[in-house]
C-alpha cells in the first residue's frame, strides 16, 4: 500500500522520511512515477533491525528488485525516523537524519515522494517531504 504526494509537485532530487509509531512493515517511496503507476524506489522497514531498499516496477502487477543487501540496524523504537533522499542515480538510506549508506540506481530520473503502509494495522506518527 503505497500512497503518493500528488501537489505540490517535487524536484527530482528530493527527501522523504517517517517518523515511527510502528517498528516494522512502513517505509518511504522515493521517485514514484504517478497514483496509477507505483514504480519508483522503497526504503522500507521489513522488521525493527533492517532496512531493505527496493526498486519497484508497476507493469500492471508489482515487481520488486532489491538494491544491495539488508541494512542492519540496532532495533528503532517510537520517535526514530526511517528514510532517504535521492541525489542523481545515488539513494541515501536514512534513520534519524544520518546515513545508513547508500545505493545507486538510474531507472528513474524524475518522479513524487510517497509513503508505504505494508501491513494494514501499521502506522506512523508522521510524514514529511522536502526538495534537495
Amino acid at each position: 500500500r503505497a500512497a503518493i504526494v500528488t501537489a505540490p509537485s517535487f524536484a527530482a532530487n528530493h527527501r522523504a522520511q517517517i517518523t515511527l509509531t510502528a517498528s516494522v512493515t512502513v517505509g518511504v517511496v522515493l521517485r514514484m512515477q504517478s497514483a496509477s503507476d507505483a514504480s519508483g524506489y522503497l526504503i522500507y522497514l521489513p522488521n525493527s533491525t533492517k532496512i531493505a531498499v527496493y526498486r519497484i516496477t508497476d507493469t500492471g502487477t508489482i515487481a520488486l528488485t532489491q538494491l544491495g543487501v539488508d541494512i542492519t540496524i540496532t532495533a528503532v523504537t517510537a520517535g526514530d525516523t526511517i528514510g532517504g533522499e535521492i541525489t542523481g542515480t545515488t539513494i541515501t538510506i536514512l534513520r534519524n537524519g544520518v546515513s545508513q549508506g547508500t545505493r545507486t540506481d538510474a531507472t528513474y530520473a524524475t518522479g513524487q515522494p510517497g509513503v508505504y503502509i505494508g501491513a494494514s494495522a501499521a502506522t506512523v506518527e508522521s510524514y514529511a517531504a522536502t526538495d534537495i
